[in-house]
């Protein structure tokens, strides 16, 4: 059995955006649209994460902390100096646009469309092969497996882009 990466909770949103929207840079507020429930504090190390959320071996959460450290700079660079938008220097508008885009791709309801994508595609391939050559056939990898962490390949695919959105 492989090491499980040291770094279970695996945020689908930033937890240094989170902070922008907090007072203390340590707890939101929260609404739970589906109840109307709001909860006065709610820990930013506890939201917008799951464990394992990029697999276990810890690639694509490093490769994100790295990319979150340049997207944390500019942020605060635009906060602190206020910024007027038309005054915004175009390295850090790239910036904002990978962060948009790599954020995009990285969220709960993508990687869920991600991997049912892939699993529906997979069970389609099976069936053929079945179909004609038997169900011993089947190669294993469209075999019935874990497919929580597929979108690795959607947000590695954004993590790729992400230096030539930033050197527009």
């Amino acid at each position: 059995m492989s090491k499980l990466f040291h770094t279970k909770n695996q945020h689908y949103v930033s937890q240094f955006y989170l902070r922008n929207f907090s007072e203390d840079e340590r707890s939101l507020k929260k609404v739970v649209l589906s109840s109307g429930k709001v909860f006065e504090t709610s820990s930013i190390r506890g939201e917008c994460s799951k464990d394992y959320f990029y697999g276990s071996d810890g690639y694509v959460e490093r490769l994100l902390g790295c990319i979150e450290e340049d997207c944390a700079e500019y942020f605060r660079d635009a906060i602190r100096f206020n910024q007027d938008k038309d005054k915004i220097p175009n390295k850090m508008r790239c910036g904002f646009a990978a962060f948009a885009t790599l954020q995009f791709m990285r969220t709960k309801k993508n990687n869920d469309f991600f991997a049912n994508t892939d699993k529906e595609h997979n069970k389609i391939l099976a069936n053929l092969y079945e179909r004609d050559y038997g169900p011993d056939s089947i190669p294993e990898e469209l075999r019935e497996k874990d497919y929580s962490t597929l979108s690795q390949t959607a947000v590695y695919s954004a993590i790729m882009l992400y230096p030539a959105l930033n050197d527009l």
